[in-house]
């Protein structure tokens, strides 16, 4: 497949049309492929636009939280892992242009490549579009996920611990299903309120839990 219809179908993947189809291609392109003309610097620029945008959005939802509390939930919103989950909710390895030994050694699936290549084309949207449709894409990526990317237990902690400084305290209810695929149920309670919550893994369900209970508390305010 040539360049032209492998830059077509990405952008017919993504919802986005490049005025400037070159800008996309640099963003595609890992320095494996081309020394010169590479990713590589587009990056940058996008690492920088996207953690610009996840700090503005974490501010105004969370903007009467501690810092440590926004860094904390920054680091976990542009994460390698959630950078990968997004490239490989939009197919992006497939579309990249690899050299040959990068793709025989399974590039196209490489955390490091992905991770890279998602910051890239955040890059490449910023100078290609400006800065809204960046931000359109990457809230696209955050309201899909974030129920996965934010850190309720985090939150939760974070509004009890400000209030009276005490804990959120959870305990496990019950385990059941399959060995191989069980449910766990846990409860929080804080100052008399408890909600129970469920999921794959304990972590899973105290996350659950903590949205729930984050809701109540929000409710009463």
């Amino acid at each position: 497949m040539n360049k032209e219809k492998i830059l077509a179908g990405f952008q017919k993947n993504i919802g986005i049309s490049f005025l400037n189809p070159l800008v996309l291609e640099k963003a595609l392109t890992h320095s494996s492929y081309d020394r010169e003309n590479n990713n590589e610097r587009l990056c940058f620029l996008g690492d920088s636009v996207l953690n610009m945008i996840t700090a503005s959005y974490l501010f105004e939802k969370f903007g009467d939280f501690s810092e440590g509390f926004l860094t904390k939930m920054k680091a976990n919103m542009v994460s390698r892992r959630q950078l990968v989950q997004w490239a490989r909710n939009i197919e992006l390895g497939k579309f990249l242009f690899l050299s040959n030994g990068e793709e025989k050694t399974g590039g196209r699936k490489k955390t490091s490549i992905l991770a890279e290549a998602i910051e890239a084309l955040v890059g490449a949207i910023f100078i290609d579009s400006g800065i809204e449709n960046a931000k359109l894409f990457i809230m696209k990526h955050i309201e899909c996920h974030k129920e996965e990317i934010l850190d309720y237990k985090s939150s939760l902690q974070e509004i009890v611990q400000r209030k009276d400084g005490s804990l959120p305290i959870y305990k496990l209810i019950e385990k059941s299903g399959q060995d191989h695929k069980p449910i766990f149920s846990v409860s929080v309670s804080v100052d008399g309120m408890v909600e129970a919550g469920k999921g794959k893994s304990k972590k899973e369900a105290e996350e659950d839990a903590a949205r729930k209970l984050l809701k109540k508390i929000k409710r009463e305010v």
